[in-house]
């Protein structure tokens, strides 16, 4: 099912017409790059961190790792990913869908 706000976003920064819609629920890089037909390296994976009590996401590739000492020295702090049942509260995406656009 496609996100409404995340469309309307799309539709409204003229990419609208790029989205897809799969049957399968895509909710790990290995799946996304099964689903999509290429390698995990080819995702833009989101990860969503707390930072001073608000989300703060993190898109990279779909096999890399955060580096600690880099994120510590962008926001001051280490990498404190949201807790499972949080992720929807605070990011308004549930987990394993978050989407880097349309956040709260």
């Amino acid at each position: 099912m496609i996100n409404e706000k995340v469309k309307n976003w799309l539709d409204g920064k003229g990419f609208g017409d790029r989205l897809t819609e799969h049957k399968e629920t895509i909710d790990t890089v290995e799946h996304a790059a099964q689903q999509i037909g290429c390698t995990e390296a080819e995702i833009a994976k989101t990860l969503s961190f707390i930072v001073d009590g608000k989300p703060v996401i993190v898109v990279m590739a779909g096999d890399g790792r955060v580096n600690s000492s880099k994120f510590k020295a962008q926001f001051h702090t280490k990498p404190s990913m949201i807790a499972r049942d949080q992720v929807e509260d605070l990011t308004g995406f549930p987990p394993g869908g978050v989407c880097p656009f349309g956040i709260l």
